[in-house]
């Protein structure tokens, strides 16, 4: 099977991992059957019952590109460490040393790519959260800067917290980015206007 299609990422399987901006549930008549959605656990206790009510761009584009989601990866409690564990999930733990950890927080994306179950997923990165876990795991991961890639309120307004590919190798985190990254969605022009428009992006101080 081809890793990539003329639309990108064709019939690649991709986990992305399990936080709010990359893991948004579709409304009604959207991709899944499961029109009321998803849970959203963010990794918490606290968080049950919790049901995503949209879907990020992000998750749009990759759909749209003819991936497989077939998995969510593990974050620690509300993707706050640089260590992949919580009461909800339990310890999410290094293929290469069960005893090492996988880093974080997006350390379920990257232990899911150093076990090889996937060629690419999703993180998000304010400290570390890509490159700690692809340099912990032995992969790849890019943050990229400001602006690359659409993310919603108010992660957006963040200039620190980007959404960013990884993969297990530099030509496949190059792919993701590539078909997440660049246009807006004539959908998100009204969310986002400052991806489409610089000029437009919130004043810094």
């Amino acid at each position: 099977m081809s890793r990539t299609g003329a639309s990108g990422c064709s019939r690649l399987p991709i986990p992305p991992r399990n936080r709010r901006e990359l893991i948004q549930h579709l409304r009604a008549g959207g991709r899944q059957k499961n029109a009321g959605g998803r849970s959203l656990r963010l990794a918490s206790l606290l968080t049950e019952g919790y049901v995503a009510d949209e879907t990020h761009p992000v998750a749009e584009r990759v759909y749209a590109a003819g991936a497989i989601v077939h998995a969510r990866a593990t974050t620690p409690e509300f993707s706050c460490a640089a260590f992949t564990h919580s009461k909800l999930w339990g310890i999410t733990r290094n293929p290469w040393n069960p005893e090492y950890t996988p880093g974080g927080s997006s350390g379920g994306s990257g232990a899911a790519l150093a076990a090889g179950t996937a060629y690419l997923a999703s993180g998000s990165d304010i400290g570390g959260s890509i490159r700690i876990p692809s340099s912990f795991c032995g992969t790849t991961g890019f943050k990229p800067p400001y602006g690359r890639v659409p993310e919603e309120p108010p992660f957006n307004l963040d200039h620190y917290c980007h959404v960013g590919p990884m993969g297990r190798s530099v030509a496949d985190v190059a792919l993701l980015e590539n078909v997440t990254a660049f246009r807006v969605a004539a959908a998100h022009e009204e969310r986002y206007p400052w991806y489409t428009d610089p000029s437009r992006r919130p004043a810094i101080g």
